[in-house]
């Protein structure tokens, strides 16, 4: 899709200047909310389970829950809503389902019919969002796996309308991704987006595949309309998902820890990874509100030094870092 194309489906937004790595902004953030919109999702805290999650993160100050699908089926419905409504916290997603190009043991109106489901179990949980991905191409040629994810998304946003909350298309975004999507990348899952002219349906970024660095996206004003959640990975290689992280064994067992990994040397490690990742939003997340962004700032730990780490230790630094305005950089 051209330029031209895709600014044409969309409102215009006065675009951002890069001026020495954002000092310009700097007059302009007064304006902005006292803190970025932020969660931290469930995958992040692995051998939780749904109620520690939830225990834990309001402790912590953690301000929202990113819902994984897996926790809350092993939790139950009823429960999940009640101690979802009971905790006080905010709610960036549930993710994550999909699999429209029947690559993924259902077939397309099987996990279409799925995804109905869970964004209207969303619905009751408070939810911003569901977060889908396409499922792999398979057999298919590019245009016909295109045109069914198309199709389910259309369909989804319909549902998520009613629900009052939005489905966001998460591409290919990272090495354990590609098992299930279509996509290479976010921009040609944006032209998807962009095909389908709904209102209900966007698009989960990864923010270091949006915005590189401390560099500013050109188009980021042609962007932020498409973009429903952003999304900040710590990831390592999982061989443990391989291409079934969307439909984990029921009941499977928490991971089992590395050899000669000792709970204190894990927890050391956790702490360097959080700290790492963690660091106060700044130059990107105020691009991004600049432009106007409103939804979540999604953080996700996909590592099982982390996993197998005591979870108490840097949940409170990870909560400290975050729960600030964002500082513009010098």
């Amino acid at each position: 899709m051209s330029q031209h194309a895709l600014s044409s489906r969309i409102v215009p937004i006065p675009p951002i200047h890069d001026e020495k790595r954002f000092a310009a902004l700097g007059p302009l953030q007064r304006s902005l909310p006292a803190t970025c919109r932020w969660s931290l999702h469930q995958i992040s805290t692995y051998r939780w389970s749904l109620i520690e999650d939830i225990e834990r993160y309001r402790a912590a100050g953690i301000p929202a829950i990113g819902l994984w699908h897996r926790k809350i089926q092993e939790a139950g419905e009823e429960q999940a809503v009640d101690a979802i409504a009971e905790s006080g916290l905010g709610v960036s997603s549930l993710s994550w389902l999909g699999g429209f190009t029947g690559t993924e043991g259902m077939s397309h109106q099987e996990a279409v019919d799925e995804a109905i489901a869970a964004i209207q179990i969303a619905g009751r949980l408070g939810a911003r969002s569901v977060v889908v991905v396409s499922g792999a191409r398979g057999r298919h040629i590019t245009s016909h796996a295109q045109r069914c994810v198309r199709t389910a998304l259309i369909e989804l946003g319909d549902a998520a309308a009613e629900a009052g909350l939005n489905v966001l298309l998460q591409p290919e975004s990272r090495a354990l991704c590609r098992p299930w999507s279509i996509f290479g990348n976010w921009e040609a899952a944006l032209e998807l987006v962009a095909e389908c002219r709904h209102p209900h349906v966007k698009l989960a970024v990864d923010l270091d595949r949006l915005l590189p660095g401390n560099m500013p996206q050109p188009r980021l004003n042609e962007v932020v309309p498409f973009l429903g959640q952003v999304q900040i990975p710590h990831a390592e290689p999982l061989p443990h998902f391989g291409s079934r992280i969307l439909r984990p064994p029921a009941g499977s067992p928490p991971l089992a820890g590395r050899d000669g990994l000792s709970a204190q040397s894990s927890a050391g490690v956790s702490r360097t990874a959080a700290a790492s990742l963690a660091a106060a939003p700044s130059d990107r997340v105020l691009a991004l509100q600049l432009a106007g962004f409103s939804g979540y700032v999604e953080i996700e730990f996909w590592s099982e030094t982390i996993w197998q780490s005591a979870y108490e230790s840097w949940l409170p630094a990870l909560s400290q870092r975050w729960n600030v305005k964002p500082i513009c950089a010098n």
